[in-house]
């Protein structure tokens, strides 16, 4: 799909985002905001959740990474969870991902001072989401950068129709 095509952001109906394992000054909601990178902490991963409300499920088509052009600390391997809200470090090799990829990466065709990369989820795992977990499980540097560094991730997809209150969560 051509960047024109891709499906909408769904950031808007977010009701709660967090990121573990980022830097204590370049967080996920600084970034969110346009004010600074996100950069991991003490080492290459990141864990962010980002939760929806319960009366509100998406169906998660696809998520979009961003840095900047030349950044060589861009996430590499990734992995998708749908509907894990409690997902930790020490669990997320116990539980089964919805898509696991290696991201590849390619100069903005709108801004050629951004690079982005766009992880596909398979539509049979395109769920009625109510929590997006995001593994950043280490970054494209070969092992010279501890630090993962992101300016842009964003859920795409569109709202899931016909759900009220009552839907149960789907599991990935």
């Amino acid at each position: 799909m051509a960047a024109a095509e891709l499906p909408a952001s769904l950031l808007a109906h977010v009701s709660n985002v967090e990121c573990l394992n980022q830097s204590s000054d370049k967080t996920i909601h600084n970034m969110l905001a346009g004010k600074t990178l996100l950069e991991s902490d003490c080492d290459e991963q990141l864990l962010c959740h980002f939760r929806f409300p319960h009366n509100e499920a998406v169906k998660a088509q696809a998520i979009k990474f961003t840095a900047p052009v030349g950044a060589k600390a861009v996430p590499n391997n990734i992995r998708v969870y749908i509907n894990e809200s409690t997902l930790l470090f020490a669990s997320v090799d116990s539980v089964r991902a919805v898509e696991s990829t290696k991201l590849v990466w390619r100069v903005s065709p709108l801004d050629p001072t951004v690079q982005e990369a766009v992880a596909w989820l398979p539509k049979a795992r395109q769920l009625n989401a109510y929590h997006v977990g995001i593994l950043i499980a280490d970054n494209a540097s070969g092992g010279d950068d501890d630090v993962t560094v992101l300016s842009g991730l964003d859920v795409l997809g569109e709202k899931a129709k016909g759900l009220g209150t009552t839907a149960a969560p789907q599991k990935g």
